[in-house]
């Protein structure tokens, strides 16, 4: 009798992983990042002596792989909090322990004295080491801008005489850090693999909830893995909702007035009125002659709830409901997924009060009602108009409406949909084009009916003089050199360039606008202080370079023309369609990005992202034009990349904006 040894058994582990070679390929790679962690998640604590502190938003830590030349971009803001500032970060390079290069303890000369009880060192949620008394003191070189002592109860005092204070670590600070890092930096791989496997459990069973087939296997990590991104942001929502400061968040001191104002009025008023110019900002603005209806909503959900930042919580209720919409359509119109999770910036747009938070959820409906065939606009305008259509049409003239008050940023989305809707009306031939033109035409006299119910309000008002009363009001109520009267050379200098003798070839090229205009286009936050460190600017960028080339290159490499019969005519004819959709997309595109640089150089020199978030929307519709680039491996694992990137960035970069 021949026996097999026991390993050899059909049953056994070794077959069994002979049959899935990638389970071995991956529990060897799980093995070896156990026994050589790339990286080390870092947690630095300074601690004040005085636990009343409350200037610890002052303190910032500068961080560089390079001896040489220390980038900027790696001074990053700490973790306020009453008595203590917090730091956290990666750390690719931990076994050297030269990552963390300076500490500044404050960026002002109006903090004379500053008194450290202990800094500690965390690696993965172990606390490593405590630098306290004399290790304190040696920790650290300071420069000329700051003397330190160490006082009879044990603390590092710093005398600050300038607004460049600097602390440059020594060999102690270094070798705690190595050693810390060293010791617990395989626990946050332990950490990740058991998110891994938490993930592909959970998929499993969302799998078998939705009944995928095993080829769809790859959607459900996808979609679970983006649910799960999706409630990591919410939570940092919930917490810049209610801890966030007003002072850091753009103009929020004007939105926060105009919803204040509509927890107690009904309509819109005459912003000359003694209860609206207290809503006026420095600017000489108010938000009160903006058409948006957001602040009217927004202020009538505040008055229902009392809570702290109560006027925060319609933007909350829209973010959440942005990511409930792109998730529970995302089987079917997966390009939603594109407009949901490709930039952190527009998640921002929740965590506190502006009305570009209704317009870019309007504006994916819109996408959404584009690109889906089955929507309510294409079904309807496939067909000849009836009479039941009409709730239909005042749905999406209401749709459409709200663009049309919406910021000057999101016209681009009106320019969209007519392009969209072009198409497929150029397209049509006799009776059809016929149908196709009534309905657009019913639904544009719809929008126009709502949208001049609100030019109605203001005709009340101003008559014909809406624009004049508003220039009156910010020379009259504005700061000095932020007045539109104010002659050039003693505004402020990032007012009116061109009015400053400044080139467009200078504007263009000397002043950072593209990267600054990139960089807040995909994480950056507050009053445009609030990075994240350069590398994550460049792989965002990589990464949109391959979702671009991804997306056209498959679109413009199938053949057309050289096929027989009419099956491959007619896909010949719709793969044509998508060319010219995709070609016109690139138009609104080119007009928001030309907006921006126009603003720029001849108003007010604001190279924000924000202003051309739509441009999503038209990425999300490229996306929905190839069925297969929108369900394909390489799609979607870019998406999650993106999508963890981008959570990376707001969790790192919306929490330092809390009020201390």
């Amino acid at each position: 009798m021949i026996t097999q040894p026991h390993y050899l058994n059909k049953n056994s582990l070794w077959v069994q992983l002979k049959k899935h070679p990638l389970a071995l390929v991956l529990g060897l790679v799980c093995l070896l990042l156990l026994l050589f962690p790339p990286a080390a998640s870092m947690h630095l604590r300074i601690n004040y002596a005085d636990t009343d502190y409350s200037d610890g938003e002052t303190f910032k830590v500068l961080t560089s792989y390079r001896d040489d030349t220390i980038p900027f971009s790696g001074l990053q803001n700490t973790y306020a909090r009453t008595g203590e500032s917090r730091i956290y970060f990666l750390d690719f390079s931990y076994r050297k322990g030269n990552y963390v290069r300076r500490l500044d303890p404050a960026d002002t000369d109006r903090i004379p004295m500053m008194q450290i009880r202990s800094i500690e060192l965390w690696c993965s949620g172990f606390l490593g080491g405590i630098l306290e008394g004399q290790a304190l003191y040696d920790a650290f070189i300071p420069n000329e801008q700051v003397e330190k002592f160490l006082n009879e109860e044990g603390c590092l005092e710093l005398l600050i005489n300038g607004n460049d204070s600097q602390l440059f670590p020594t060999e102690v600070f270094r070798q705690l850090y190595s050693d810390t890092a060293s010791r617990y930096a395989r626990f946050g791989v332990f950490y990740l693999l058991l998110f891994a496997a938490a993930v592909f459990g959970l998929s499993r069973i969302y799998g078998k909830l939705r009944k995928s087939r095993r080829a769809e296997r790859y959607l459900d990590v996808t979609d679970v893995l983006l649910w799960l991104t999706a409630i990591g942001v919410v939570c940092i929502l919930i917490i810049a909702v209610f801890t966030g400061n007003h002072r850091d968040n753009p103009d929020e001191w004007e939105s926060r007035d105009a919803i204040r104002y509509y927890m107690d009025h009904n309509f819109p008023p005459d912003i000359r009125d003694p209860e609206a110019l207290p809503t006026v900002g420095t600017y000489g603005t108010t938000r009160l002659s903006e058409f948006n209806p957001y602040y009217f909503y927004a202020g009538k959900l505040a008055a229902l709830i009392s809570c702290v930042h109560n006027e925060r919580l319609f933007g909350l209720c829209l973010g959440i409901g942005l990511f409930l919409f792109c998730l529970l359509h995302a089987r079917k119109n997966r390009y939603l997924l594109a407009a949901c999770f490709l930039t952190p910036q527009l998640w921002y747009l929740y965590a506190y009060t502006t009305s570009d938070a209704l317009d870019y959820l309007v504006s994916v409906i819109v996408l959404y009602q584009l690109a889906n065939p089955e929507s309510m606009l294409n079904r309807l305008t496939a067909r000849q108009v009836k009479k039941e259509d009409i709730l239909r049409i005042l749905l999406l003239g209401t749709m459409f409406a709200h663009v049309m008050m919406a910021k000057a940023n999101f016209y681009v989305i009106l320019i969209y949909a007519f392009l969209m809707l072009l198409v497929p009306l150029l397209q049509a031939k006799g009776p059809e084009r016929k149908q196709r033109f009534l309905a657009c035409l019913w639904i544009l006299l719809a929008s126009l009916f709502i949208f001049g119910i609100r030019l109605g309000f203001e005709f009340a008002h101003y008559g014909l003089q809406r624009n004049d009363v508003i220039l009156e009001v910010q020379n009259a109520l504005g700061a000095y050199e932020l007045r539109p009267s104010t002659p050039p050379q003693e505004q402020a200098p990032e007012f009116a360039m061109y009015n400053k003798g400044v080139s467009f070839l200078d504007f263009m090229t000397k002043y950072g606008f593209h990267k600054q205009l990139f960089q807040s286009t995909v994480g950056v936050y507050g009053g445009m202080d609030v990075y994240a460190q350069d590398w994550y600017y460049k792989a965002m960028a990589l990464l949109y370079f391959l979702l671009y080339m991804g997306i056209s290159v498959p679109l413009w490499w199938k053949p057309t023309g050289k096929r027989k019969g009419s099956h491959w005519k007619t896909e010949d004819k719709a793969l044509g369609q998508k060319r010219i959709s995709w070609g016109l997309l690139h138009i609104p595109v080119f007009v928001s990005y030309l907006l921006v640089v126009y603003n720029g150089f001849f108003v007010d020199y604001q190279p924000q992202g924000r202003y051309i978030l739509p441009i999503f929307v038209m990425a999300a519709h490229a996306v929905s034009l190839d069925e297969h680039t929108v369900k394909s491996k390489w799609f979607n694992l870019l998406l999650v990349v993106t999508a963890l990137l981008s959570l990376y960035s707001f969790a790192i970069g919306v929490p330092q904006l809390r009020e201390v």
